[in-house]
């Protein structure tokens, strides 16, 4: 129920209900929520918190608002009050301009200067405690010190007889810098004495390995640089076989693995082990009618402690009636461990020449394949070798070939020429025995397949792979 107050009737307006013409104002509470259960109608309570009057309607307290009237007439303005008391002293006003310059005083007597006469030699003196009063007289005491100084003996000399010899500096005291021994190239140590520079760079200490022992770690160094190759595969040898019927040559040896490391020398033992892989035997001649060339076998692995592992190539196959398969780069499980580096053997073609073995770009070359007779007696050359560090050694790296070169008919292949070159594969021949396949040189070089022969003539037998090879430096 609500209720407002009407200001010309003077009395509330209930909605609803009748009006009442007066309230029971019975008092006042803290809060609305203070405010009695029940009550009789009309009872009015007022509310301190809000100053809201709160009616009870016979079933619940209805808010009646502030109940302000109308806002009344300005009253008249009370008397002026007595004037107050006198404020603080305010602060200094700031210190005004300086005002103009004073005319010039007139000139004061002229003082006692420095008296007149005096001869050659006289100095001036004080006669008394007085200022001013002084007077030439003649000079008295020492003459002074003549000193002069030879660089040959570093003796200053004095006209007294008091002489002094400068010292040269030492690694105690300062001094001159000693007069010979310096030239261009020598540097003044410490201690006073010339010596010439320490050689340039840090000393290295480098170990290197072609056969199986102990590398011992040196002192005075910090790091490490290790590489390996493991033995290169052996080439295999050519097929001997009857008139019209394909005689391959032996497949190319495969480079050994080529891999490298860096590290602290911390990580090192006081020794390490060190095996070096031999190179792969190539394939014997075959001496037998119908008969398939012999495999090469696989170069050793090279291995530096537990730091490197490096797989020695896969030898070449034998030739066949069908085909001479090259050796393939070999892996410990999947990869090698570090940096690996290797070039693949050649495998042999009764149809065409053979392709050459495949370079190793950073680690050493494959060996070329051996000759082949096509089914039709028809001559194929072999293949050359790969070069082996073809990074090291071409202006413009090769992608195959460049090491030993592919032996003609009957003629064996030739070695390789540089570091890690794969040998060339032998010449097949249907007049002679066939031609051998070249070594393949250290370190890792693969050897070159023996050429495909006739019957009743010798197949060429596959050439060694390269040895194996580990060095170590370190600084």
């Amino acid at each position: 129920m609500a209720y407002k107050f009407n200001p010309f009737t003077g009395s509330f307006d209930v909605s609803g209900v009748a009006s009442y013409s007066a309230l029971n104002l019975k008092g006042t509470v803290a809060t609305q929520s203070s405010l009695p259960g029940s009550a009789t109608a009309g009872d009015a309570y007022q509310a301190v918190d809000t100053k809201v009057f709160y009616v009870w309607d016979g079933a619940a307290w209805d808010s009646l608002g502030t109940l302000a009237g109308p806002t009344g007439a300005t009253g008249p303005a009370g008397p002026t009050g007595a004037t107050g008391p006198a404020g603080a002293t305010g602060a200094t006003g700031a210190t005004g301009a300086t005002g103009a310059t004073g005319a010039t005083g007139p000139k004061g007597d002229t003082g006692a200067g420095v008296p007149t006469g005096g001869t050659t030699g006289q100095v001036l003196a004080k006669k008394s405690g007085t200022n001013y009063d002084t007077e030439w007289v003649a000079q008295t005491g020492g003459t002074g010190t003549d000193l002069s100084y030879t660089a040959s003996t570093r003796v200053i000399a004095s006209s007294t007889g008091n002489d002094a010899t400068l010292p040269l500096v030492s690694s105690t005291e300062a001094g001159l810098t000693p007069a010979t021994g310096g030239g261009t190239t020598n540097f003044l140590r410490a201690d006073g004495t010339w010596a010439a520079p320490p050689g340039g760079g840090v000393a290295v200490n480098y170990q290197e390995f072609t056969s199986n022992g102990t590398w011992n770690k040196p002192t005075g160094c910090t790091f490490f640089y290790a590489e390996a190759v493991g033995g290169g595969g052996g080439g295999g040898s050519g097929r001997r076989g009857t008139t019209s019927t394909a005689r391959f040559g032996g497949g190319g040896g495969a480079g050994g693995t080529f891999v490298y490391r860096w590290g602290l020398l911390s990580q090192l033992g006081t020794t390490e082990t060190v095996t070096v892989g031999v190179g792969g035997t190539g394939g014997a001649s075959v001496t037998t009618n119908d008969t398939n060339g012999a495999a090469g076998s696989n170069g050793g692995d090279s291995q530096f402690g537990s730091v490197l592992y490096a797989p020695g190539g896969g030898g070449g196959q034998g030739g066949t009636n069908l085909t001479g398969t090259a050796g393939a780069i070999r892996f410990r499980g999947n990869a090698a461990f570090g940096a690996a580096y290797a070039g693949a053997g050649a495998a042999s073609s009764a149809t065409n020449v053979a392709t050459d073995a495949t370079i190793g770009t950073y680690g050493p070359g494959g060996g070329g394949a051996g000759g082949s007779i096509s089914s039709a007696n028809g001559i194929w050359l072999g293949s050359a070798g790969g070069q082996g560090f073809c990074i090291n050694k071409s202006a413009t790296p090769l992608t195959v070939g460049g090491g030993g070169a592919p032996g003609l008919t009957g003629v064996a292949g030739s070695n390789g020429s540089t570091a890690g070159d794969g040998g060339g594969g032998g010449g097949a021949s249907a007049s002679v025995a066939g031609g051998a396949g070249g070594n393949g040189l250290l370190p890792g070089g693969g050897g070159g397949g023996g050429g495909g022969t006739f019957s009743n003539l010798n197949s060429g037998a596959g050439g060694n792979g390269g040895g194996g090879i580990v060095r170590v430096w370190c600084w």
